[in-house]
């Protein structure tokens, strides 16, 4: 994939997440390694959290967008609400 369409992808995700979670997640692409991974940071109850995904063959936009789909009640609560929650994101 060539960097245009990197650029374009990160733009993309970026906005369909700030549908999910206004702000929550930044979106980002490390291109040290030898394929590109696509990054979702966001703030977790331990500290910053990055979700990862190789840009390869394999993948999926749509499937990386899922866990933050699945995870979009958390994702937009409080970090008291957050901190008072003893299951899964998913589950929130």
């Amino acid at each position: 994939m060539r960097n245009s369409e990197i650029n374009q992808l990160v733009k993309d995700i970026q906005l369909e997440v700030n549908n999910i979670a206004q702000g929550k997640v930044n979106i980002t692409v490390d291109t040290t390694e030898r394929t590109p991974i696509l990054c979702g940071s966001y703030d977790n109850i331990t500290g910053p959290s990055t979700k990862t995904e190789s840009i390869d063959r394999y993948f999926d936009a749509d499937v990386f967008l899922q866990f933050f789909r699945q995870r979009a009640k958390w994702l937009n609560a409080t970090m008291q609400q957050k901190q008072d929650f003893t299951g899964h994101p998913a589950t929130f």
